[in-house]
């Protein structure tokens, strides 16, 4: 009886320990905007959407279109963060908007970016939870020289970038899936012991 008793309760355990998000390893994602022979002019190039949907994430403008990905050649004032392409905005341009929100498909617990522009100004980046709820907020008073805007909390659903001049480019944008809650590891480990506990209750019956 007692490989049947041992059974059960690995079977148990791995179901428990199964009830865990699966974020629960907290890997984090960079992207860079690479990859695409990016042109270095708007007009030849379309509104980044979902190109990286496979990666959990979609773009798009706030009241116009969202940006693109342009070469670093295209006279910005800067060249890229990385590589030579970045995400790039010019509210002049073809009703760009230079508001831009990014979403995650799953939540998220720290989402940082890069941004320059050469124009000064500030530039926001926002997160917000699932009920649109803001979280957090960084701002930099930008230049051509990159600066990182970081932010962090439990349950990152989307982040929003605003400039205060409408002419700018990130880069690197890297995102940390969410770590579960004290609580949830408590409760599988409670369920392990009780399990533990039941075994052995059966063994000295």
């Amino acid at each position: 009886m007692r490989p049947l008793h041992t059974l059960r309760t690995f079977v148990a355990a791995a179901a428990l320990t199964a009830a865990l998000p699966a974020t629960s390893f907290a890997a984090t994602t960079t992207i860079d905007f690479e990859g695409t022979s990016a042109p270095c002019c708007f007009v030849d190039t379309s509104p980044l959407s979902n190109a990286y949907a496979g990666l959990g994430v979609t773009f798009s403008g706030v009241g116009g279109t969202g940006g693109s990905i342009l070469n670093q050649s295209g006279n910005f004032g800067f060249d890229a963060h990385s590589g030579t392409d970045f995400l790039a905005f010019n509210t002049g341009v073809n009703g760009i908007s230079g508001v831009e929100d990014i979403t995650f498909s799953t939540l998220q617990s720290a989402v940082s970016i890069w941004a320059a522009n050469s124009n000064g100004g500030t530039i926001a980046l926002t997160a917000y939870d699932v009920t649109g709820a803001e979280m957090a907020t960084a701002t930099i008073s930008a230049s051509a020289a990159w600066q990182q805007l970081s932010v962090s909390g439990v349950g990152i659903a989307s982040v929003r970038l605003t400039p205060q001049i409408g002419v700018y480019a990130v880069d690197d944008l890297s995102f940390t899936g969410a770590v579960p809650e004290p609580e949830a590891y408590a409760m599988v480990f409670g369920g392990l012991a009780v399990l533990g506990l039941a075994l052995r209750r059966r063994k000295t019956a």
